[in-house]
């Protein structure tokens, strides 16, 4: 028999760890009572309603004068916001992405904003480690989706709290940014599976030759493996006549190959820009991964460029993991909406068009799901303001009617964009926990829309679309979610 005060206290405890989920938060864990980590620690935590706990889906953050920070997003708040739990040393892999709002912004283009990602052992910590501290450039154009990446190496084991802040740089008082949908994910994985950082060291000057723009990336794995890669710069001034930058990875290889990546510079400067990448089926041993930049005319300067590296397990028997699938295709085309139409996303404010599909081999599931691809705009008519989203389908018996099968549909990304007039490109990432790949596999497709008819956008007008890609790993997903 169980004493009325503990179980009143059991009752209590029960409802106060039930809103993980319903405020956003998709962490992993191994246990919750006590909470405990596991090999591959995971979380999701993004805003779903304006009274998300422990922010919500709405915050304006002011010009301080004193230089406070504003939190944007952290870990449940039941768990005192704890999001990381690694039963042994670990990298993360750490993302996240800020939506600033239509007609909501009080600053002008030009205001810089400075974000940081944290990790701590406590929400409070007052010396966390800083996986970044980046500074942005308002640039006038919304609504649109901004991004941000970092690493965390040999993150040692137990349970922390990652986190994202910001504040205004420029004043006065009355300077405001308005954003919502702010979204942190961290992907762990053993640190027996290296992972590489590296830094340039004063401005590099890039032109119409493919240069390296940071020192390369050395690792030495025991194993065969997947790498996840992605760097972050600061585009600081360009000559009058320069054009796009081009952005490869090469792994073990002297110079870039066919696929890589361009952005357009950002209309001011300087200003901060994030890529991301991948280097699939790396043997054990030793690989040099290096960033390589040109322009396609004229030069620009570049400074505080970070180019990073996570490695995975390439295969797995128990869980089973398959390697790194990818997506690719080069030929161009005109994303003209169909009457075709994704499962899990809306066709409300513009129907889509499919860029890309993919088959993925059946795998053990649920499991976690790390993505990271990259689409090229040729040109657009009327309007540079669109949407990328990632649609995946998978069939598993009815959960409430095992003796039949249905299909399962989820995003598992969506960004907001506004390209430059012309040629740019747009890099993005996406992330799922506990979604089904199961004997049939998963169907993967990769969308594309222009907006019409919402925040003023108007109607009519395709892109043209260049090269795109998309990559997924998949991890174990070992543990409940946080309830």
């Amino acid at each position: 028999m169980i004493p009325r005060l503990v179980l009143l206290l059991a009752l209590v405890s029960a409802s106060s760890l039930a809103d993980c989920i319903d405020n956003g938060h998709y962490t992993i864990a191994a246990t919750t009572n006590p909470l405990t980590g596991g090999r591959y620690p995971y979380t999701e935590d993004l805003t779903h309603h304006l009274d998300d706990k422990p922010v919500g889906g709405e915050v304006t953050v002011a010009y301080r004068t004193e230089g406070a920070w504003t939190k944007l997003q952290s870990g449940c708040a039941s768990f005192d916001e704890k999001n990381i739990s690694a039963a042994g040393p670990v990298n993360l892999l750490l993302r996240a992405s800020i939506h600033l709002e239509y007609g909501k912004q009080q600053a002008p283009a030009g205001t810089r904003y400075e974000v940081q990602l944290r990790i701590g052992r406590t929400a409070d910590d007052p010396q966390p480690f800083v996986a970044i501290d980046e500074e942005r450039r308002l640039d006038g154009r919304y609504p649109q989706s901004i991004r941000f990446a970092a690493i965390a190496r040999d993150l040692p084991a137990g349970n922390w709290v990652y986190s994202m802040w910001m504040r205004i740089i420029d004043g006065p008082p009355s300077n405001q940014i308005t954003l919502d949908l702010q979204w942190i994910t961290a992907q762990g994985v053993p640190n027996v599976y290296p992972a590489a950082l590296t830094r340039s060291s004063g401005d590099v000057i890039v032109g119409t030759n493919w240069t390296d723009v940071a020192p390369p990336m050395v690792i030495d794995t025991p194993y065969d493996i997947d790498a996840i890669l992605q760097s972050s710069f600061t585009i600081a001034g360009a000559s009058a006549d320069a054009g796009l930058i081009e952005i490869s990875f090469t792994a073990d290889a002297p110079q870039p190959g066919s696929r890589f990546g361009v952005i357009a510079l950002p209309p001011m400067l300087p200003d901060r820009a994030v890529v991301f990448d991948h280097a699939d089926a790396l043997e054990d041993g030793g690989h040099t991964i290096q960033l390589r930049m040109r322009t396609t005319k004229g030069e620009v300067r570049l400074r505080d460029i970070r180019a990073e590296c996570v490695s995975f397990p390439r295969q797995l028997l128990r869980p089973t993991i398959i390697p790194l699938q990818i997506g690719y295709d080069a030929q161009p085309f005109v994303a003209t909406a169909g009457d075709e139409q994704p499962a899990a996303m809306s066709p409300v404010c513009g129907r889509w068009t499919k860029v890309l599909d993919m088959e993925l081999e059946p795998s053990g599931g649920p499991l976690s799901w790390t993505f990271e691809g990259f689409v090229e705009i040729l040109g657009a008519d009327v309007s540079g303001y669109g949407q990328l989203g990632i649609d995946v389908t998978h069939r598993e018996r009815d959960r409430s009617d095992p003796s039949r099968e249905v299909d399962y549909a989820t995003d598992m990304g969506m960004f907001e964009f506004q390209v430059t007039p012309g040629r740019d490109g747009i890099y993005i990432f996406g992330d799922c926990s506990k979604w089904g790949n199961f004997k049939r596999g998963a169907h993967v497709s990769l969308w594309i829309r222009r907006i019409e008819g919402c925040n003023n956008a108007p109607f009519g007008g395709p892109f043209r679309v260049g090269r795109r890609w998309l990559s997924i790993k998949l991890l174990p997903s070992e543990g409940p979610h946080l309830p």
